[in-house]
């Protein structure tokens, strides 16, 4: 495989931020994004979805664009 294929996304969202990381089949972290707050019970569902999107937007951008 392609050293740059992803094989994990990991999201982790709470109450101050959201990270997101991209990881390769060897462990290698590809790409790492940061975003606002994604608890849904305090931001609200709208909002959480679009931080999510954000954070995850931000990871791929960071490994290099490998949308």
């Amino acid at each position: 495989m392609n050293k740059n294929t992803i094989k994990l996304l990991a999201v982790d969202g709470g109450d101050t931020k959201t990270l997101a990381v991209l990881v390769n089949e060897d462990g290698t972290i590809l790409g790492k994004g940061k975003a606002a707050a994604s608890n849904y019970q305090v931001v609200g569902a709208e909002a959480a979805k679009e931080v999510l999107v954000e954070a995850i937007l931000a990871a791929f951008q960071d490994a290099g664009g490998l949308l």
